[in-house]
């Protein structure tokens, strides 16, 4: 109930339209159900989770070309851009785990050609070699 020039006016759902106005670093969207608002800042974390995923999606890639068995056992280098090195170094584990290296070699020369990938426009060489099924 509003107060509208000294008369009572009543107001139900259908009189009244709610938008959400999200602030920067938010999405928001709203309906006769409710709103929803999001937090879309990207943080470091994500960032390097992202930069990670790229890495793994580049590597499986390059492991459907060489037409490897889907159990086979690889030997990986990589080298190139020394932000996304760290980021690879710190989660060797899951790199390894991922992909089914059994070893991972970081910026030394590998005993054939290294293939160009570019994640976030940083530069990396990657190896891949099959090791077979036993690895």
């Amino acid at each position: 109930t509003l107060l509208v020039d000294g008369e009572e006016v009543l107001l139900d759902r259908a009189d009244l339209v709610i938008n959400a106005d999200a602030k920067p670093g938010f999405f928001a969207a709203s309906s006769a159900m409710g709103v929803v608002i999001l937090n879309t800042t990207i943080s470091e974390e994500l960032l390097k989770d992202g930069w990670f995923r790229e890495i793994l999606s580049k590597i499986q890639a390059r492991r459907k070309e060489l037409r490897l068995d889907y159990a086979a056992r690889i030997r990986l280098w990589l080298s190139g851009a020394p932000d996304l090195l760290e980021i690879y170094r710190a989660r060797a584990a899951d790199l390894k785990r991922e992909t089914l290296a059994a070893e991972l070699v970081f910026d030394e020369c590998a005993p054939f050609e290294l293939l160009p990938a570019v994640i976030e426009g940083r530069e990396l060489l990657v190896g891949v070699q099959d090791l077979g099924s036993n690895g």
